[in-house]
């Protein structure tokens, strides 16, 4: 697939899909399973910075959002982008809003602005962009601007001296909000996180989350796999009950427990084809006995429990720790680990498989 340069391309046939900082290449293969058969000129992926920008044929936009909106479970927000200018051109900025977004506002209608700088842009801060922004598109539409229940959401993003601006499709709730969240637990793991594990782990028959929190792992495996047999625990009951309930409001059906990783059952002779968990990083949550000694526990449970060829997925702060303590397990091997950043604390999503022999 060809990439393409922004500078070079026209912008108002682009899709700009946001998502975490490290999942792009993620997005991409999904939006390709999505939008299956039609087609698209280029991408742009910016890798860790958590932007993946489409171009493609006007006439399949329709099609191409009610797929992702309705679809995709690693996807933030997506906006079309419909058109550029250098610098603060006020002149120019009013002559393309006039054009544009009189098609889409009128005087009776309101709007809000949200602008981003990809670098520094005119010693702007973020805010006053969007405030300059509103300022051109009011006096170039007659709407009037809005922050609490705006008709339109306009997006503007500034990068080496070109603000290129747009809709965003998805308002002001993003969509990683999961509507299934009836218990709420103190670390929540992002959704789009937890579907990227699942994407990365391929679990087919039985998947085993031991830490579940709320529940939000074993939630996303079964919306990728819905014949996936789940089963779930943690050491809080209440989580346990938790996760059993959430799944329950989106659907699925889980097997709960309550249990220790550090003293974990052998679930009557279960063997799984995979474990996605997401242990305490010891910022927001301690570990019962230490973070060590729940990986040790892990990586002990996974050798003893996986499938040969089965894998442990898990996100971790402690790579080097992760690595120490995976040289003392024979039976498993590290097969690939994915950078990620969310608000700002860089964590690595990390694939573990058992050895086939």
């Amino acid at each position: 697939m060809k990439k393409f340069d922004l500078s070079g391309v026209n912008v108002n046939s682009v899709l700009l899909l946001t998502t975490v900082q490290g999942l792009e290449k993620l997005v991409l293969e999904e939006f390709k399973e999505l939008c299956k058969g039609i087609k698209i000129r280029g991408v742009d992926l910016r890798v860790l910075r958590g932007r993946v920008y489409i171009a493609v044929d006007e006439e399949n936009i329709e099609r191409i959002l009610k797929n992702i909106m309705y679809g995709s479970r690693l996807i933030e927000r997506v906006r079309i982008l419909l058109g550029e200018v250098k610098g603060l051109d006020i002149y120019e900025m009013r002559r393309k809003f006039s054009s544009i977004f009189n098609n889409l506002l009128n005087s009776s209608m309101y709007f809000a602005v949200k602008a981003e700088r990809l670098e520094d842009f005119e010693n702007l801060t973020s805010v006053e962009l969007a405030s300059k922004i509103g300022k051109v598109l009011e006096d170039a539409t007659k709407a009037k601007v809005s922050l609490d229940d705006p008709d339109l959401l306009v997006y503007a993003e500034a990068e080496r001296n070109v603000v290129r601006f747009g809709i965003d499709i998805t308002g002001f709730l993003s969509l990683r909000n999961r509507d299934y969240r009836i218990f709420k637990y103190k670390t929540m793991l992002n959704p789009i996180i937890a579907s990227a594990m699942c994407r990365l782990s391929k679990p087919h028959e039985l998947m085993l989350d031991p830490m579940c929190g709320s529940g939000t792992i074993p939630i996303e495996c079964l919306y990728l796999y819905p014949s996936l047999r789940v089963i779930c625990g943690d050491i809080n009951p209440d989580c346990t009950r938790g996760a059993v309930n959430n799944a329950s409001a989106a659907g699925f059906s889980v097997e709960g427990y309550i249990g220790d990783i550090n003293f974990l059952p052998l679930y009557c002779g279960e063997i799984f084809d995979s474990i996605i968990t997401n242990p305490p990083f010891g910022i927001r949550e301690k570990a019962v006995r230490g973070l060590k000694s729940v990986y040790r526990s892990l990586l002990d449970v996974a050798e003893s429990i996986l499938i040969p060829g089965g894998r442990l997925c898990l996100i971790t702060t402690q790579m080097r720790m992760l690595r120490w303590l995976l040289r003392k397990h024979d039976k498993l091997s590290l097969i690939n680990y994915t950078k990620i950043i969310e608000g700002g604390l860089v964590s690595y999503i990390v694939v573990i498989q058992k050895r086939l022999h």
